[in-house]
């Protein structure tokens, strides 16, 4: 089979995965918002995702791929909140 024929499939599985990815963080998030818990998370590592996240999110929309500015734009929410939820709790 050639790359060609095989990108289409691996595009939808990196998109669907990268979609869930970012979901499976929730429950941080909730720890974060709801419970105040923000122990164990660095502001330098959150924040250097955030960064990496919206790179990947302009590299992506650049490229005109949806398999990688729609996952990064995910990530990207989920680092805003639980990089605000540290400013706020901590």
């Amino acid at each position: 089979m050639s790359p060609h024929a095989i990108k289409p499939h691996v595009e939808k599985a990196v998109l669907g995965f990268g979609i869930v990815n970012p979901l499976l963080a929730l429950p941080q998030v909730y720890k974060v918002w709801f419970l105040g818990a923000v122990g164990g998370l660095s502001l330098i590592t959150v924040s250097a995702g955030l960064f990496m996240s919206l790179l990947m999110a302009a590299w992506g929309a650049l490229d005109g791929s949806k398999a990688l500015w729609a996952p990064a734009a995910a990530w990207t929410a989920v680092n805003v909140a639980l990089l605000a939820g540290i400013l706020h709790f901590s």
